[in-house]
């Protein structure tokens, strides 16, 4: 009789790590562990009940982390710098000893903060003797790649900061170790107010974007993808660094399919770096400005010179769905407002 192996994904009531849960929740060989600082959410809940062994653990907390990784043959990390930088913007504490002192640059603080929270996971993971692999999402270093020219994309360099960190300071984790890269999260256009499309007066519905029209991205629905490129990561021999994505387009591209699969007239209103057709908190501004500017002239990966690899090259390919199939499994007709 086989024993079952054992992964622990961090992040588990999130987009990615939900989706890992998903997918390895389904292979009866696997046992799936899920960390959560709220384990009485209705998600935690929820995914208690099919079976997931719920822990809470605290990213700022390394022996929480050390005791949620017990056993594990595999661990899953992931980081939230959007829900750091949310919670301490909201916190009225200003007493709190650990929120960024007045006069500093709040995306820094968030930055040094995740960086902080990974090597955390990365420190507890490599003590973890059972432990067969490691994977971990990641972002392109933009501030090396760019060689000092945008240094403002902090949700970037805070992971790739991680990652170096453990190439450098914990070798034998990271030779069972492999990095997930996922690409432009197709959920921006339903909820997010930089990329969801609306209805013009003329009737069509419009795409607003600082992207390059013709530059070519990856695209993925990382709440259903996540979980297929982690297990191919598993699956796969170690020191891979994959990009995860459903398709490779352009922006003209995706909203040409866009029209194709709904039947709705469209039309692109391109920006100039900088300038939004929402209100983007000033503390942003440089953040995202510098963002698109790096998408448009290096590429989301980082291009190829930051040594990623596309899915089709891994030893066990992901199996994911289309753009369309993603397209045509949303209400757009609720979203849009009709």
């Amino acid at each position: 009789m086989t024993t079952s192996k054992l992964i622990v994904v961090v992040g588990a009531t999130g987009g990615q790590g939900g989706s890992v849960l998903e997918t390895f929740l389904k292979d009866p060989a696997w046992l799936v562990r899920g960390i959560t600082r709220n384990p009485s959410s209705p998600r935690a809940k929820t995914l208690q009940s099919r079976g997931v062994d719920i822990i809470r653990a605290d990213l700022n907390d390394p022996l929480s982390l050390a005791k949620a990784f017990q056993d594990a043959s595999v661990i899953f990390a992931i980081s939230d710098f959007w829900g750091i930088y949310s919670e301490s913007n909201e916190s009225n504490e200003s007493d709190d000893p650990d929120k960024p002192k007045p006069g500093s640059l709040f995306n820094e603080w968030v930055k040094e903060k995740e960086t902080q929270q990974l090597k955390n996971i990365i420190n507890e993971a490599a003590k973890i003797t059972s432990l067969e692999r490691f994977v971990i999402s990641s972002l392109p270093n933009v501030t090396k790649l760019t060689g000092g020219k945008y240094t403002n994309v902090c949700h970037f360099d805070s992971k790739a900061n991680a990652v170096e960190y453990g190439e450098q300071h914990q070798p034998d984790l990271w030779s069972k170790a492999s990095v997930f890269l996922p690409g432009y999260f197709l959920n921006n256009f339903l909820d997010h107010p930089m990329s969801k499309p609306t209805k013009g007066d003329n009737g069509r519905i419009q795409f607003s974007t600082n992207l390059d029209l013709d530059t070519k991205l990856p695209f993925i629905a990382h709440d259903q993808d996540s979980g297929p490129f982690v297990k191919s990561l598993v699956q796969s021999s170690p020191n891979k660094s994959v990009i995860g994505y459903r398709a490779w387009l352009t922006f003209r591209q995706l909203v040409e399919i866009f029209s194709n699969v709904t039947g709705h007239e469209t039309e692109i209103l391109k920006f100039p770096l900088g300038q939004f057709t929402w209100d983007c908190e000033p503390d942003l501004r440089d953040e995202l400005r510098e963002t698109f500017a790096f998408i448009n002239e290096v590429g989301l990966h980082g291009g190829d010179e930051a040594g990623y690899i596309h899915p089709f090259a891994l030893e066990t390919p992901p199996d994911v769905q289309s753009i369309e199939d993603w397209i045509s499994s949303q209400n757009w007709e609720k979203l849009l407002g009709h």
